[in-house]
């Protein structure tokens, strides 16, 4: 077959022109639909449990538990007690949630609006609780859980 024969001298036909757009932007759409389900990460709908003033206390009291085991060490050692503090304020929020939270990342926590300064908390514990030297006030760390607990 000649060359000449391949290719129509006066360029593509509008049809494979609109085929060609068509397909670029088909392209353009799964690229942009692939980018946000990768990122994408669902939140369930989480209905709050009631908060009664026994509930309040109890959970305080659990709080000053963990304080009073780690109140003997020194600042340097708050690394354990910022750690074992965010595990406890992940418990009571799901039990506040009524589902099982101890898995989830402050930044997951903090999708729902109730538990903003829980999760601020936790997040601030568990950031320089991997630094070399990780240093804490003990006092101040319980106050920030009392007051994340004591805002629902």
């Amino acid at each position: 077959m000649p060359v000449d024969k391949l290719l129509d001298p006066t360029g593509p036909s509008a049809f494979l022109i609109a085929i060609l757009v068509a397909s670029l932007i088909a392209m353009l759409v799964a690229i942009v639909f692939a980018l946000w389900f990768y990122h994408y990460q669902p939140i369930r709908a989480i209905k709050l449990q009631p908060v009664r003033m026994s509930d309040r206390e109890r959970w305080v009291q659990r709080i000053d538990d963990v304080v009073a085991r780690h109140i003997d060490s020194a600042d340097e050692q708050a690394r354990e007690l910022h750690i074992d503090l965010a595990a406890e304020l992940r418990d009571i929020l799901g039990e506040r949630a009524g589902m099982d939270l101890r898995s989830w990342q402050p930044s997951h926590l903090r999708r729902v609006a109730t538990f903003e300064n829980a999760a601020d908390a936790i997040r601030s514990w568990e950031e320089p609780s991997f630094a070399p030297y990780a240093h804490g006030d003990i006092p101040k760390a319980r106050d920030r859980a009392v007051e994340a607990v004591l805002s629902w």
